[in-house]
């Protein structure tokens, strides 16, 4: 079952049709951040073994930079879950300038930072325009709908536990590999659980009446 934005009407009442759409988009959305967090925590734990097999000992300094780009790469999934609401009402004229402004920043900010911290900047400066440019795209949803269509409370929940692990994975790195590889099974394991989840026909518990959450 897929949610199908454009059967939302272009005057986003939230009424009839446009309400059960809206419980869906943000019923849907719950599952599709936890597996993008899933994933991210995944390429955090396995950074040591990635970059040692890609470019050899010589780029594991590299290392204690890859759980900010993975982060960065996280916000970055944000302009597709957002700027859904952006097509649906083909109300486009704001996604250059929120693009452009995202690049500027960027731009910007390697020009200040990366000559006085080095090229470890660049993945901080990615991520604070990634943020900028997610944060652009959720403020435009509200301006043209005129209401908040997301879980933005399970999104900030999901979010800070990605926070929590960017901020822990340089102490991760230190510790023994094989308790590392345990953090790794548990992640897959939770991953697997929902994706499994994800796919098992609907009950019959509420007399076949099956409700969207709340938004």
């Amino acid at each position: 079952k897929t949610i199908i934005c454009t059967d939302i009407s272009k005057d986003g009442a939230m009424k009839g049709t446009n309400l059960q759409m809206y419980k869906e988009l943000s019923k849907k959305t719950k599952p599709i951040i936890f597996i993008a967090v899933a994933f991210s925590v995944l390429l955090m734990l396995m950074a040591p073994e990635g970059i040692y097999i890609i470019g050899g000992e010589e780029y594991m300094s590299c290392l204690e930079i890859v759980p900010v780009l993975v982060l960065g790469i996280f916000f970055s999934s944000f302009y597709f879950i957002f700027s859904n609401i952006e097509f649906v009402y083909e109300r486009t004229k704001l996604v250059f300038p929120i693009t452009l402004l995202g690049a500027g920043l960027n731009i910007v900010l390697n020009y200040l930072l990366i000559p006085k911290m080095g090229y470890g900047a660049a993945a901080y400066t990615t991520l604070i325009s990634y943020i900028v440019v997610a944060l652009c795209h959720y403020l435009a949803t509200l301006f043209i709908i005129k209401r908040n269509a997301y879980p933005m409370g399970t999104i900030c929940l999901y979010l800070g536990a990605l926070i929590g692990a960017t901020l822990l994975m340089p102490l991760i790195y230190q510790i023994h590999f094989l308790l590392r590889y345990l953090i790794v099974l548990l992640a897959v394991a939770a991953l697997g659980f929902v994706l499994l989840r994800g796919r098992r026909p609907a009950g019959n518990k509420n007399g076949g009446n099956d409700e969207a959450t709340d938004l």
